[in-house]
């Protein structure tokens, strides 16, 4: 039996006296916090009990002949002060929701603390912070694009961004720290990769908390993800007598491209969009405008004299300085087929590499080194410190064209 949400039960026991059973009900019911029993032998008058009871319990009047007439008076202003809220709610019931919920605040705060934190800076966020992942990848990337950011940089941030906004179906404001340490697990990728990913999930999520989308005044859940530290490696690189050997075996029409990789040390993708009106040899500079470098700035590279030979004979006016391949995986496939052609193993960024290794160790400065080639001065130096004796650094620049032959012999370059 239920009236005004609450509940009195009814059983049926039958007593046995002698061979004789006579019918019989109990009542059981919950009054000022103790189980109580009641036995009625007429089933209607058990019914008619069970509700009586039901509809005072329901009014409190149940209750009343054990509290006292102050604890009488709190509990009738407590349900009274409930009203407002427009729910229908027992007493006990709110009692209990407060009391669990004021168990997970820290000591010395309210339940009235919460909500107001509540208030400025969630129920505030609410309208904006539905906006799903997918959203926002979509408003930053067009962000990005009008910012005239190079493809090099935006199309591997794009896809980036795609598989986070797949594995992510939820709005912004819904994503924890928890869900993008488990994309990044997922990814199964090197430290570097891995830092790589967080911090363009980390940029999305700066722009989104600028945008509106999260609370202006706390980390984002991107934040809160800490960084793997990879731990620090030389990373391989060239010799001057393998340079020797890939610049014998490198055809007429690549020479200035890979010349250019290996002696100023600029990126693959920097090297496709490369023109000639760049390359200032009366200068000995090459001068990379912002809408052909990856960070977008406009960046400056001496021409070194090495350099300068192999490029005198191939100096254009206009066009391209690599040839018109579509896209950069073809140029890379060639000049991967080209370093084994030539007898040496081909490394991933090999020519980079090896222009950062000897050029760190001819200057002796990570700061000149980082500006010629556009990167961090503290990653460099972590990576092609000591990579390369000062010796070694001047006979990689040293390796040069000679009359009548592709190539100095390496004896040659490596005292000249």
């Amino acid at each position: 039996m239920t009236e005004k949400g609450v509940n009195v039960q009814l059983y049926a026991t039958p007593a046995k006296k002698g061979a004789k059973v006579y019918q019989g009900h109990t009542l059981v019911y919950t009054a000022a916090g103790r189980r109580k029993r009641e036995f009625v032998a007429d089933l209607e008058k058990a019914r008619a009990r069970a509700k009586e009871i039901a509809a005072q319990l329901g009014e409190g009047i149940g209750h009343a002949h054990v509290l006292t007439a102050s604890q009488a008076a709190d509990t009738i202003a407590a349900m009274q002060a409930c009203r407002p809220l427009g729910r229908s709610l027992t007493l006990a019931e709110i009692v209990t929701d407060y009391v669990a919920a004021s168990k997970q605040l820290p000591e010395g705060s309210t339940l009235s603390d919460a909500v107001a934190h509540y208030s400025r800076h969630v129920k505030r966020q609410d309208g904006k912070a539905r906006v799903t992942v997918a959203e926002v990848v979509t408003k930053f990337m067009a962000a990005k694009q009008a910012d005239d950011l190079s493809d090099y940089y935006l199309k591997p941030l794009g896809r980036v961004l795609d598989r986070f906004a797949k594995a992510c179906k939820m709005s912004i404001g819904s994503v924890e720290a928890e869900d993008i340490r488990a994309f990044l697990d997922a990814q199964k990728v090197s430290h570097r990769t891995r830092a790589n990913l967080r911090n363009s999930i980390a940029t999305l999520f700066s722009f989104a908390r600028n945008e509106g989308h999260l609370p202006d005044d706390q980390r984002t859940a991107a934040e809160r993800v800490p960084q793997k530290k990879a731990k620090g490696k030389q990373i391989a690189a060239y010799t001057p007598a393998e340079l020797a050997k890939i610049m014998a075996a490198v055809p007429e029409r690549l020479v200035p491209a890979v010349a250019i990789a290996a002696f100023a040390g600029i990126r693959s993708a920097e090297l496709l969009r490369l023109e000639w009106t760049h390359v200032q040899l009366s200068q000995r500079t090459i001068i990379l405008p912002p809408e052909v470098t990856k960070t977008a700035s406009r960046r400056v590279i001496p021409i070194a004299p090495a350099l300068a030979d192999w490029l005198r004979p191939h100096v254009k006016k206009e066009g391209g300085v690599a040839p018109p391949y579509q896209n950069l995986d073809n140029l890379t496939r060639i000049i991967v087929e080209i370093v084994a052609a030539a007898g040496v193993k081909p490394l991933r960024n090999g020519f980079r590499h090896s222009f950062a290794t000897h050029r760190l160790a001819v200057t002796q400065s990570a700061a000149q080194t980082s500006l010629e080639m556009g990167n961090s001065a503290r990653k460099l130096f972590e990576h092609y410190n000591a990579g390369a004796t000062k010796a070694e650094g001047r006979r990689w620049f040293a390796v040069k064209p000679q009359a009548g032959k592709k190539v100095i012999p390496f004896s040659e370059a490596a005292t000249a």
